[in-house]
């Protein structure tokens, strides 16, 4: 268990970060994304917490990201190359960073981080 100390201090810093970051549980369901998510996507945290990342993004599955998710959740460390992506229902479009060690199974909540700009 974390301590409370410990959780809001790392609440503050995924609100505070200039990154957009998100973790999704092992259904793919969307639990943690932070303002600068928000700010790149145009989609509030209300309309994607809880939502399956495949059907809110089907760019994931039509570039093969969800293959990425897939090989974390397996327990792989990945390294995810920079791919560009559009997100049609608020035209925004860019370009995700490559990630490596943020895309790690955190075995003891069932999600893991990840970040964009």
């Amino acid at each position: 268990m974390i301590p409370d100390r410990a959780l809001a201090s790392m609440q503050q810093l995924l609100a505070r970060s200039m990154d957009g970051v998100l973790a999704f549980d092992r259904e793919c369901r969307f639990v943690i994304w932070n303002p600068a998510m928000e700010k790149l996507s145009g989609m509030p945290a209300a309309d994607v917490l809880g939502q399956n990342a495949f059907e809110l993004f089907p760019f994931l599955v039509e570039t093969g990201e969800d293959r990425v998710f897939h090989r974390v959740l397996a327990g792989e460390t990945v390294v995810s190359e920079g791919r560009p992506f559009s997100i049609a229902a608020t035209r925004r479009s860019g370009f995700l960073m490559p990630i490596t060690s943020l895309c790690r199974t955190a075995r003891s909540s069932g999600a893991w981080p990840s970040s964009a700009t």
